[in-house]
């Protein structure tokens, strides 16, 4: 009985074992942010769902409060593309902001597309507009995750 019911919890979740979990490679990006950011820095997720209070670091970030702000407040929800004034406008955000990093991932791209958060490609067209940017440097990447830090 208790085996059928875990089955049948099992198919309820289905949908959303896409995000629920996250990657090693994931893991290993946030343990990565977590251990080299220096105290005081600003963490930033593109759509939520990042592994994070990893270790006892993560009240140094954010003020103390140990969540990833999140980028999603400032991307279009009406197109799935990244523009120069998209851009312009995250960057304007963090201008003057020492040591900010964006992490994305792909279960931040699975969170955002099950709920209906962002069109379908936009945090592809971020990661993509952010790999070209004068704004951001790339310093990690593996096949799950890829962090930027702000350049100025």
């Amino acid at each position: 009985l208790v085996f059928v019911a875990a089955l049948i919890g099992l198919q309820g979740e289905h949908g959303q074992l896409s995000f629920d979990q996250f990657s090693p490679g994931e893991v290993r990006a946030a343990q990565y942010l977590y251990t080299t950011a220096p105290k005081g820095s600003v963490l930033v997720d593109a759509a939520s769902n990042v592994p994070s209070r990893l270790n006892e670091r993560y009240n140094d970030f954010n003020d103390g409060g140990g969540d990833l702000y999140d980028l999603r407040y400032f991307l279009p929800t009406d197109r799935s593309t990244i523009t120069a004034q998209d851009m312009t406008r995250i960057d304007d955000h963090y201008a003057g902001v020492p040591n900010v990093y964006v992490i994305i991932s792909k279960s931040q791209i699975a969170y955002a597309h099950y709920f209906g958060y962002l069109r379908d490609g936009l945090i592809e067209s971020l990661q993509r507009t952010m790999e070209t940017s004068p704004f951001w440097k790339v310093i990690y990447r593996n096949d799950d995750a890829v962090i930027y830090k702000s350049l100025n």
